[in-house]
């Protein structure tokens, strides 16, 4: 059996854990524990309950929720009523204050004895068994204020201890983070802001160390009246005595691809970036030009981090994803970090840590879901992130979204004159095919950039009347084939199907009612398939129950169904 005042009022038993749900018992628990097997009078459980004026029923109320406790706990005998009061029994180690105790008592003998992996284990252990406010359920209680103080503190202690033992296992990188959190918490609590600065001295931060003691004394000085104590004092002369240590030659990362040489400027996205959110996550799809606006903007930032600009390549497909632990340890290496954890969970929790106290740009690029990029983000901190990714990732929290479209025609002019170079002047002169151009790429940056490079030694008009044929268009446009390919192999094999059915449609536009014939579903799934075919980057709204293909995309599913047609033939 278990029992719990470390938060809220918890009871466990071999079945689990006990749903308490009336504030009365667990308010009764919560006393009776307290007063550790020692009689409890009735008078005191209704004070606990009602601290200023007990209702004539109160007694009663007392009765029902001992009934309901005794019932709780399994073992009628726990919970007995004598002459004295109520008294509840319990083993030292069923209670979790009793066990944080020991634990915090086990964690500073082994950090006496230098044991600091284990000192720290037993310590963070003792932590753990905290869900919240001590006594939560009586923290009005004027009997108890004085003892959910002091346990507050013994926590806090404990805490300090842990970090400690971090700080003589050499996790300085690790706690700096935790540690600018409890500062400002805390701060007038001299030891935590002795630890930050033993930290930051540690990583060659002296600097930032000495402006801990300083902000240090100001805190101390503006909230209590107070000089800096002995230890805070002590701890600016070790900074400032010891030695600086030697510079780190190994430069910041500086991983940016390189500025693209052809960008048409999207102004409404541009202006959007102007003051960056901590992640901005582009989408749209396949050819969209993510990529392109996503190194630009990185470009234009750069500036802003001093601590580098890491990037990598998350693959953009199922078929290609790669890994976060593999991102992760790619990135702590240029970061200079070692070792580097085994252990996903520890290797983003360094990482973290590392960026908390450092400014660095992240640039993702093809990012499959939101699985693959949860842990390359940083937590608390100046660091920011551009991730890329044909789907909308919607499952991640405080993020800036930004969905890329098709080119306008006259975005994909400009993007064609600047792909042509030496035949720029020609598209100039034949307005008319070089329109019939950019409509036949479907507004795709990256279908215009191809046919800018066909148009430096071909002429417009012939250009045009390729792209006009349906079945020549993807052979014209190499290269778009492959890209619309890795957005259909992601795709379940039942949302293929339906994908092939809805493109051997002759409808322009895609309606519920037409999805609904074609796929022989209900209303509701045939909506479903419709919005996931959305998110997918394969379709797109165009109105209330109505959807159309991307051009491209259209050609290269009814290309994928005369395929499985020919074979079915055969």
């Amino acid at each position: 059996m278990r029992f719990g005042v470390l938060g809220p009022a918890l009871l466990e038993t071999a079945r689990g854990e006990v749903e308490l749900r009336s504030r009365n018992q667990r308010t009764v628990l919560a006393v009776l524990l307290n007063a550790a097997g020692q009689p409890v009078q009735a008078a005191r459980l209704m004070s606990a309950l009602w601290p200023v004026r007990p209702p004539r029923t109160a007694p009663n109320a007392v009765h029902v929720a001992i009934h309901h406790l005794r019932k709780a706990l399994e073992e009628p005998d726990r919970l007995r009523s004598t002459p004295a009061g109520y008294v509840l029994r319990t083993d030292p180690d069923e209670v979790d204050l009793e066990r944080f105790q020991a634990l915090v008592a086990a964690g500073r003998a082994a950090l006496a004895a230098g044991s600091a992996v284990v000192a720290g284990d037993r310590l963070a252990a003792a932590l753990g068994l905290w869900r919240g406010s001590a006594y939560e359920d009586l923290r009005d209680d004027v009997l108890l204020r004085t003892e959910i103080e002091r346990l507050e503190e013994l926590r806090l202690t404990a805490l300090g201890a842990r970090i400690d033992a971090d700080l003589m296992a050499g996790r300085q990188l690790e706690v700096v983070g935790e540690l600018r959190q409890l500062v400002r918490a805390h701060p007038t609590r001299e030891a935590f802001a002795v630890q930050l600065m033993t930290a930051l001295e540690r990583t060659g931060r002296r600097g930032e160390s000495v402006h801990v003691y300083h902000a240090a004394r100001r805190a101390l000085a503006r909230e209590v009246g107070a000089r800096p104590g002995v230890r805070l004092q002590a701890a600016l002369r070790d900074v400032l005595a010891t030695p600086a240590p030697a510079l780190d030659r190994r430069p910041a990362p500086a991983q940016l691809p390189a500025l693209p040489p052809i960008f048409v400027s999207r102004g409404a996205e541009i202006a959007l970036r102007r003051e960056v959110a901590a992640v901005v996550a582009i989408s749209g799809p396949a050819g969209a030009g993510k990529t392109t606006l996503a190194v630009r903007i990185a470009h234009q930032l750069q500036d802003r981090f001093p601590d580098g600009q890491v990037y990598a390549d998350l693959g953009g497909s199922l078929s290609r994803r790669v890994e976060p632990a593999t991102i992760l340890t790619d990135f702590l290496d240029s970061l200079g970090i070692e070792p580097i954890p085994a252990e996903l969970q520890e290797r983003t929790a360094l990482y973290r840590s590392v960026l908390a106290d450092r400014r660095v740009l992240v640039l993702l690029d093809g990012a499959v879901d939101e699985s693959q990029v949860a842990p390359l983000l940083p937590g608390a901190g100046a660091s920011q992130v551009l991730v890329t990714s044909r789907p909308r990732l919607t499952g991640l929290s405080a993020v800036d979204q930004l969905d890329l479209g098709p080119f306008t025609r006259s975005e994909g002019l400009e993007l064609l004159l600047l792909a042509a170079v030496a035949g720029a002047e020609r598209v100039r002169h034949q307005g008319a095919a070089a329109a019939t151009v950019v409509d036949r790429c479907g507004g795709s940056a990256f279908a215009l950039r191809i046919a800018g490079e066909l148009l430096r030694d071909q002429p417009v008009a012939d250009l045009a009347a390729s792209l006009a044929d349906d079945s020549l268009r993807l052979e014209v446009l190499s290269g778009v084939r492959a890209s619309l390919s890795l957005s259909y192999q992601d795709l379940s094999a039942s949302l293929r199907q339906a994908l092939d059915d809805l493109g051997s449609l002759e409808a322009t536009r895609l309606t519920v009612a037409l999805a609904v014939s074609a796929l022989g579903e209900s209303p509701a799934a045939a909506t479903e398939i419709l919005e996931q075919l959305v998110d997918a980057r394969l379709l797109y709204v165009v109105g209330r129950d109505n959807y159309q293909f991307y051009d491209l995309v259209r050609l290269y599913v009814r290309e994928q169904c005369s395929r499985t047609c020919e074979r079915a033939s055969r």
